[in-house]
């Protein structure tokens, strides 16, 4: 069995604990019991796929505002103040009360909200959340439930458009070989469909199928610009395929900025480049099935997701094996920038969460902040850099909110939202970087 530390070391997460869906909307801290009424967490999942729906949430239908109570509760004999939060992410509006607010001893008070989806709301999981601070007491140690609902809007968020939906073979396809599709942008929030081969002139964004020439290579594909003239804002095309019954399936794809060939660019743009990769590689519950074959450095390894049914040897190794994987990837990324020719190349490589096997009879992740323990929240931050003169500081903790802050910092992009103390870099915005 390997003793490699338990990091999950993935981009994302996805669904909350496996052998118990999402924890209840209720928590009792301080003294104080509040809970999250209208959105039951259902325990019963799927033990072969437990990421098939239900989820273990209440689905909510589009079409009128959702109402909930919240019900706080004063276990103490003395009167606890405080102030009361109820609030849902930037989708939804909420109304109901708020702010301060004092139960005198063993009261128990029903207040009622409702949430109401704006036009932008998706098909997907939200959270709700209550937190009641009493004087005195940090947010972090507060009685803080959250409630998960499923939304289902049959309207939302964007247009769509009815075309041909292929079905593919096995084989090898190119997007850009007839295959229809939709096109759309999206300005200040708003999205509108448009011709497949991009948008009016006065949006000043296109998204058309041509043979562009990178330094005179030239190269099936699509030329696309973003639309600027009224607005910053995103363009992107929609592929109705009918996939094969075949595993695995691949998709591959390359970009390339056009240089300008000596000419200033026409509305501002630099030639600098921002990737993001999203992983899944060490996410649980079935870590064995997140590496390939060839990495499988440890055994045996578990085979099910049912943790009562595998040892800690198994399941310590089907996690290790996936750690050896990820380190494969994240050191191909390295290579990758570091192969590239007069490039000052960075890599932040930065986890949503830990990851708990077994400790404290704990699986997964999912418990909330104030409760977790140190193997759900300690996350791996590793930074490489092509620039011998990129100073990293020697910080006793750093985590997800110094990504941000770091990216401007280096690029040296300006904004009114940045804040060198949150940069891990000692150079700060120095634009002579760039020239």
């Amino acid at each position: 069995m390997s003793s490699m530390k338990h990091i999950v070391m993935s981009c994302i997460a996805a669904v909350a604990l496996a052998a118990f869906a999402y924890l209840p909307p209720v928590e009792e801290r301080c003294g104080v019991k509040v809970e999250i009424g209208s959105f039951p967490q259902k325990i019963e999942r799927n033990n072969k796929n437990p990421f098939a729906w239900p989820l273990g949430v209440t689905e909510v239908q589009a079409g009128a505002p959702r109402a909930f109570p919240v019900t706080l509760e004063n276990k103490t004999e003395k009167s606890v103040s405080g102030e009361l939060e109820v609030w849902m992410n930037d989708d939804w509006d909420v109304a109901g009360p708020q702010g301060l607010l004092t139960l005198a001893p063993g009261e128990k008070k029903e207040l009622a909200y409702t949430g109401t989806a704006r036009p932008r709301a998706l098909n997907a999981l939200y959270p709700v959340h209550a937190r009641f601070t009493p004087a005195g007491t940090k947010k972090e140690d507060a009685p803080h439930p959250i409630a998960v609902f499923m939304y289902k809007n049959p309207n939302a968020p964007r247009p769509v458009r009815k075309v041909a939906t292929p079905k593919l073979g096995p084989g090898a396809f190119s997007l850009d070989a007839g295959f229809a599709r939709s096109t759309f942008i999206e300005v200040k929030g708003k999205v509108m469909a448009v011709d497949p081969d991009g948008a009016p002139k006065e949006w000043g964004a296109h998204m058309a199928k041509g043979r562009p020439s990178p330094r005179g290579e030239a190269k099936a594909g699509f030329s696309t610009h973003p639309p600027y003239k009224k607005g910053a804002g995103f363009i992107w095309s929609d592929f109705p395929l009918d996939l094969p019954d075949v595993t695995p399936l691949a998709f591959s794809c390359s970009n390339y900025l056009v240089d300008n060939h000596g000419q200033p660019p026409s509305d501002g743009a630099e030639d600098k480049v921002f990737v993001v990769i999203h992983g899944y590689t060490n996410h649980g519950p079935a870590y064995n099935t997140n590496y390939p074959p060839e990495f499988e450095v440890f055994t045996p390894v578990s085979s099910t997701v049912e943790m009562s049914k595998v040892s800690r040897e198994e399941l310590f190794n089907a996690y290790d094996n996936s750690i050896v994987y990820q380190d494969w990837i994240v050191h191909s990324v390295i290579e990758t920038v570091r192969s590239i020719p007069d490039r000052r190349g960075c890599v932040l490589f930065v986890s949503d969460h830990g990851e708990s096997l077994g400790e404290n009879n704990l699986y997964m992740h999912g418990v909330p902040f104030s409760m977790a323990p140190r193997e759900q929240i300690e996350i791996p931050f590793l930074v490489w850099t092509s620039d011998p003169s990129l100073s990293v500081k020697r910080l006793d903790k750093v985590g997800q909110h110094h990504v941000f802050h770091s990216v401007l910092s280096f690029f040296g992009v300006e904004s009114p939202a940045f804040d060198a103390s949150k940069s891990i870099f000692e150079i700060v915005n120095d634009s002579e970087l760039w020239h």
